[in-house]
């Protein structure tokens, strides 16, 4: 019988140097997620609630009043600031490692540059172009603290929704949530026997680097998962081409 550390052995590397059925299937779970929060859309709102203090309403406002109380935690407010730059920084330094290794005559056959690069191109093309382009600016979902539910003036919309009155650097998904889950993957450049503590332990705070997000009433539940698991997405699909490119230069 497989052991159950083995098995999260075996999908973490799997996770290091993905098939693009792999990939595939990470997709169709993406998507499977979204349509789920776009059903059960209570969640989101509950989720949300928990965090919205209300007060009494000043003379004409509508209510409800009140605000997301984590904002008040100082705390909370400068982690946020931290983790909101943090991961740039970190792939930053990577792209740094990659042009060193390319310096040193490193190329496309050896694993770890591909990994590196897989790491830089997934962070760039996922919260770089497909959150904070594509998805927040085309998709009309409103943030928590601008819906009439939390004292603003714009309906609720589902997860996934093209509906919505917001016109741009919108709800869905949350770019620093994209962000974040960044870290939990540069786990993978670490040797294969701590791959899978230090996996779980980035995984452990970029979810609670992106709560911070729904806390402050930036976004909701939804985006911050949908967010992060984003970057993991993409760094499948990215990962999956280079080991399909490293193979035909093999083959060739």
């Amino acid at each position: 019988m497989r052991s159950k550390a083995g098995e999260e052995r075996r999908m973490i590397d799997r996770l290091a140097r993905p098939t693009p059925g792999f990939a595939a299937l990470l997709v169709v779970m993406w998507l499977s997620a979204t349509l789920l929060f776009f059903v059960f859309s209570a969640a989101d709102i509950a989720v949300s609630t928990f965090f919205f203090e209300t007060s009494p309403c000043d003379p004409g406002a509508n209510p409800p009043c009140g605000r997301f109380w984590p904002l008040d935690v100082e705390v909370l407010v400068e982690l946020r600031g931290f983790f909101h730059i943090f991961p740039a920084i970190a792939v930053a330094a990577i792209a740094i490692w990659i042009a060193r290794d390319l310096y040193s005559g490193h190329r496309l056959d050896d694993a770890s540059l591909r990994l590196k690069a897989a790491l830089v191109g997934a962070f760039a093309l996922g919260p770089g172009l497909m959150v904070n382009v594509v998805l927040k600016d085309h998709w009309g979902r409103p943030r928590p603290r601008t819906v009439d539910l939390f004292g603003g003036k714009l309906p609720f919309e589902p997860a996934g929704s093209f509906g919505g009155h917001c016109h741009d650097n919108c709800s869905f998904v949350s770019g620093e949530a994209a962000g974040v889950f960044i870290l939990p993957l540069i786990a993978l450049l670490a040797p294969p026997r701590w791959r899978g503590r230090l996996f779980a332990a980035l995984a452990v705070v970029a979810l609670a680097a992106s709560l911070l997000r729904v806390a402050f009433g930036a976004h909701f539940l939804s985006d911050a998962l949908l967010g992060g698991l984003s970057t993991i997405v993409v760094f499948a699909a990215v990962a999956a081409g280079l080991e399909r490119l490293a193979a035909a230069r093999r083959a060739q």
